[in-house]
């Protein structure tokens, strides 16, 4: 999903960059919303959140999240006005 969302990032900034940061956090939006309507239901389904479980989420989502800002801050940083 990250990588879907950072192409449709990377075409609003040839097209109108002014859009990026709206697609972007709609972007983060939809991902959460796709965790809480699939994945969260199964985890809380025992009653606990482990460890293994909640760090299969965290960790890939934090490391998108983080290649998605230093991306989107260092194309905004080499536009032209």
């Amino acid at each position: 999903m990250a990588m879907i969302i950072l192409i449709f990032i990377e075409r609003s900034l040839l097209k109108k960059s002014s859009y990026s940061g709206f697609i972007f956090m709609a972007g983060s939006g939809l991902k959460f919303l796709v965790f809480f309507l699939l994945f969260y239901p199964a985890y809380k389904s025992d009653g606990i959140m482990e460890t293994a479980e909640f760090t299969s989420f965290f960790v890939p989502y934090v490391v998108c999240l983080t290649l998605e800002v230093i991306y989107l801050s260092k194309q905004l940083n080499n536009q032209t006005f």
